[in-house]
């Protein structure tokens, strides 16, 4: 591995020893931006580990000439086909606007042409990155770079006094936790209802599948009685894959994904999930339940959790940029 030295700084691609020390500068920048430590170790290593990724290419660390991690960018491109890849930068607070964002913006763009190689010809590629809308820093820098500002994220969060509402669905429905044995048609429903998701590629389910199961087996914490999947009959019409706790708030328990199928649409089923989860959580004494949401989800998901009393906690600001013109295959739009 080639070390290089930038004036003060000596970059180089992390390995799975630094994953604490970049636990620690994501923490360092979240608590700065927002008064939070929205990451851990566990959660980094796992992350770190997904199939497909490598750490060799896929990052950049710059640390002083002492050792002190500074800055650190990521390209995750881990999605056949490889057109859509999201990628993150976060400098330490003390070391801010000394031209390490821009450094870190500039590799990730020479990283886009070199992962060009693994993309047919005439396909449209581009990256795609998100901070919170209070870290100013991060986005003048990639406004400045040509990146163009696209959408809103949003963290929502209920809290509950009393008992949800019960879910209420057609009566040939019915809503059950997954067992182990159970993943691969519930990932498949996962899978197909996160194609309607703005930016979503579709791709080979045996590449899905390895990723989503590496995730369940070592994600800490995870428990399978906390992940829900409705039926009519033996087709999955839909899945609720929620943690126990954040590491920002060990008392709130997080929807990690919720999905509906197309054809069960608009007949109850997001919102029978929302609340067999809430009820689920509620029942475990967690009164404080998050999720994340496109702020302009096409399938109406930021309305669908409104409707359900969540309210914004926080906002992301979320960028983009064509690294080459092309077919795009990225979900743009759904019809009504």
């Amino acid at each position: 591995m080639t070390t290089m030295k930038v004036h003060e700084w000596v970059e180089r691609a992390m390995t799975l020893a630094d994953v604490q020390a970049v636990t620690d500068l994501f923490n360092a920048t979240s608590l700065a931006d927002l008064g939070l430590l929205d990451t851990d170790f566990d959660e980094m290593d796992t992350h770190f580990r997904t199939p497909g990724m490598d750490l060799a290419t896929d990052t950049l660390l710059i640390e002083t000439r002492q050792g002190q991690a500074v800055a650190f960018a990521e390209v995750w491109d881990v999605r056949e086909p490889r057109i859509r890849a999201w990628c993150w930068i976060t400098v330490h607070p003390d070391y801010r606007r000394q031209g390490l964002e821009q450094r870190l913006i500039d590799w990730i763009e020479e990283r886009a042409q070199w992962g060009l190689q693994r993309v047919p010809d005439g396909l449209r590629v581009c990256y795609v990155t998100n901070m919170p809308e209070a870290n100013r820093s991060d986005g003048r820098a990639f406004a400045e770079a040509g990146w163009t500002w696209v959408r809103q994220t949003r963290v929502m969060r209920i809290e509950m006094n009393e008992a949800p509402p019960q879910p209420v669905l057609p009566p040939s429905i019915k809503i059950h936790a997954v067992k182990p044995g159970e993943e691969m048609p519930v990932l498949r429903a996962m899978q197909e209802s996160f194609l309607d998701h703005w930016g979503g590629v579709d791709e080979p389910f045996d590449v899905y599948y390895e990723r989503m199961m590496e995730f369940v087996r070592h994600t800490k914490d995870f428990d399978y009685s906390l992940w829900f999947a409705a039926y009519e009959g033996d087709q999955v019409c839909g899945t609720a894959m929620n943690l126990p706790k954040t590491q920002e708030d060990e008392g709130m328990g997080w929807v990690n994904t919720l999905g509906v199928r197309r054809p069960w649409r608009k007949q109850g089923v997001g919102l029978a999930l929302l609340q067999h989860t809430f009820g689920e959580f509620y029942r475990r004494g967690t009164r404080r339940v998050g999720l994340g949401v496109d702020a302009d989800s096409l399938t109406g998901a930021t309305r669908l959790y409104e409707r359900a009393g969540m309210q914004i906690l926080r906002a992301y600001n979320v960028y983009e940029k064509e690294i080459r013109a092309g077919q795009d295959l990225a979900t743009r739009s759904i019809e009504a």
